[in-house]
């Protein structure tokens, strides 16, 4: 290719030569000078790219080198959850403490979260802990405080008699000064019964220790007399017996004899208020009539045998 004749404003001559840097005016290299594809990398200078020199969406993820996306070149907040992998937030990317509360789904503590021993008393709200969260036999008698059993926590009927350590402990000055016991009304005596035996019955006890229908007979009697049955039982049943005090029974009707002294029957029965005198029998003062229904038990275990 032949050289351009170039006019050499040093020496006032033209010369055939190639064009030379110098032979180009400032800003004679305008954009539609430069072809397609000229700028090579070569040809751009380093640090020329500034950030007005590159094209909105331009760098994509080709053009970054791999690992070169620093901390300071992500903005404040630009992370969200579409750019977080499934599973990328391990524990040692989560600070400490930086879950508080609002951050758990409902429900998402289970029994399995939680480490051994982890609950611990300041961790438990006041009142937190409802009937439904306590098993069932959980509450121990160490777990009660001394005192913490009132009577507001006591059901009614609930203190039976095996809940009483009675002996020596129930004083006078425990009792409310307006309740009157009668010490007699607690004496009382369960047996099985050897028989069948009707409520308002005399008791006696045969040789195997059984309870059986006092008979106020010489030859072929039951004798003596220990007390009253209280309700009917069964034979092999228990009996209840009172020995002592005061028993109304709705069984009993001695309506008009009020005071009078009562004796044990010749006959299976309740006592009677006609001395036994026949011959043969026996005689056991066994009570008084109070009432109409009701008597006052004190047995006497002096007996007279009727003869003649």
């Amino acid at each position: 290719m032949a050289k351009p004749v170039i006019y050499d404003e040093t020496t006032g001559l033209w010369e055939s030569r190639l064009i030379q840097e110098a032979d180009i005016q400032d800003g004679a290299v305008t954009v539609a000078k430069i072809g397609d594809g000229a700028v090579t990398n070569a040809k751009i200078a380093s640090g020329a790219v500034t950030d007005d020199k590159i094209a909105a969406n331009a760098v994509l993820a080709g053009h970054i080198a791999s690992g070169q996306i620093q901390s300071q070149h992500i903005g404040a907040l630009q992370v969200t959850t579409t750019h977080l992998d499934d599973a990328a937030v391990t524990t040692a990317k989560i600070a400490d403490f930086a879950v508080a509360s609002g951050k758990i789904a409902a429900n998402a503590v289970d029994d399995t979260a939680l480490a051994t021993g982890a609950v611990v008393s300041g961790k438990i709200a006041t009142a937190a802990v409802n009937t439904d969260n306590i098993t069932d036999l959980a509450v121990t008698s160490v777990k009660l405080a001394d005192s913490a059993v009132t009577t507001a926590k006591v059901a009614d009927g609930a203190i039976t008699y095996v809940k009483l350590n009675v002996s020596g402990q129930i004083k006078e000055t425990d009792l409310d000064p307006n309740i009157s016991i009668n010490v007699a009304e607690t004496i009382q005596e369960s047996l099985v019964a050897a028989e069948p035996i009707s409520g308002g019955n005399c008791v006696a006890i045969d040789a195997n220790g059984r309870a059986v229908n006092a008979v106020a007979l010489i030859e072929g009697g039951k004798m003596p007399a220990i007390g009253v049955a209280k309700e009917a039982a069964a034979s092999g049943a228990t009996v209840y017996i009172k020995e002592f005090g005061e028993l109304s029974l709705t069984e009993f009707n001695y309506s008009g004899y009020t005071g009078n002294l009562l004796y044990v029957p010749t006959s299976p029965g309740q006592p009677v208020v006609a001395a036994p005198k026949a011959s043969g029998d026996i005689q056991q003062k066994i009570a008084i009539v109070k009432s109409a229904s009701g008597i006052l038990i004190n047995p006497s275990f002096e007996m007279v045998e009727i003869t003649t």
